[in-house]
């Protein structure tokens, strides 16, 4: 699970984990609205007014009961990749957070590498040592 903090992110994330995007404002607002490709999610109005759009229903992308205002994506698909904006507006002007999630199929997983890399090696070597003990073996068994 990793979670984002407001400003300008690219996340990059494999598909199956969960993502969260914190929204964290501490300012009084007016209105909290958050986005994916300029299309409505959800759109909180101050008092507890909660709206839930079609796509964050689709897409089951929640906010999150714990974290205040923030979106929760419990297991990313390719289907949430794109660009997040959570907009809000205060009685001091509007401010926005933008975020673009990249959604990847598989992480390159580079301990399995590794180990693989070397057994390989291990059993090649183990290969050479016992075709020269073979080889030593005949060519005294010939001189013989």
């Amino acid at each position: 699970m990793l979670c984002f903090n407001k400003g300008y992110a690219t996340i990059s994330q494999v598909v199956g984990s969960k993502v969260i995007l914190l929204c964290n404002e501490s300012l009084t607002f007016q209105q909290l609205t958050w986005k994916m490709n300029g299309a409505n999610l959800f759109s909180f109005k101050q008092p507890k007014h909660l709206h839930i759009y079609d796509k964050a229903s689709h897409l089951n992308i929640n906010m999150s009961d714990d974290e205040q205002y923030a979106l929760v994506m419990n297991q990313v698909q390719k289907s949430h990749a794109g660009n997040y904006t959570c907009e809000v507006t205060t009685y001091d002007g509007p401010r926005e957070h933008t975020w673009q999630l990249i959604v990847t199929d598989k992480a390159e997983n580079w301990n399995e590498l590794i180990v693989v890399a070397a057994t390989v090696s291990c059993v090649c070597c183990l290969v050479f040592i016992f075709s020269l003990a073979f080889l030593k073996t005949v060519c005294k068994q010939r001189a013989a």
